[in-house]
C-alpha cells in the first residue's frame, strides 16, 4: 500500500497508533485534553439526594394512581349517559369544534397580519434612515 502524498495546504498527520500504544499516547496529552475520572462510589450527597427524592416520587406516583382511578370511575359513570344523549351531543360537539377552529384560525390570521405590519414598519424605518 503506497502512502499518498499530502497536499501542501494540509498539515502532515501521523499514522494512527495501535491500541497498545494508545494508553501511553494519552498520558502525554495536556491535562485539559484528558477526561476527568469520577469516583463511581456513593457519596453522602448522593445518598441524601436520593433519600429526599424518594418520598416526593412516591407521593407523585400515588397522586397519578388516584387520578387514573378517578378518571376510570368517571368514565364508567358517564359512558351510559353519553350513549343515551349521543344524538344531541355529537352535533353539538361538532358545532362547538367548528366554532373553536374558526375563532383560533381568525386569531392566527390576525396575529400574522399584525406581524407583517410591524415588519413593514421596521423595514420602512430602516430604509428611510439608511437613505438619509
Amino acid at each position: 500500500m503506497e502512502a499518498q502524498p499530502q497536499p501542501a495546504d494540509q498539515p502532515h498527520r501521523p499514522p494512527p497508533l495501535p491500541i497498545t500504544q494508545l494508553k501511553y499516547h494519552l498520558d502525554q496529552l495536556p491535562s485539559h485534553h484528558k477526561t476527568r475520572k469520577t469516583n463511581g462510589g456513593f457519596s453522602f450527597k448522593k445518598i441524601l439526594v436520593v433519600a429526599c427524592m424518594l418520598p416526593l416520587i412516591a407521593t407523585l406516583f400515588a397522586l397519578a394512581g388516584l387520578s387514573l382511578a378517578g378518571a376510570l370511575v368517571g368514565l364508567l359513570i358517564t359512558a351510559p349517559l353519553l350513549v343515551l344523549f349521543s344524538p344531541v351531543l355529537v352535533p353539538a360537539a361538532l358545532a362547538l369544534g367548528l366554532a373553536v377552529a374558526g375563532i383560533l384560525s381568525s386569531g392566527a390570521i390576525g396575529l400574522a397580519a399584525v406581524t407583517v405590519l410591524f415588519w413593514v414598519y421596521h423595514f420602512l424605518r430602516l430604509v428611510a434612515v439608511g437613505s438619509v
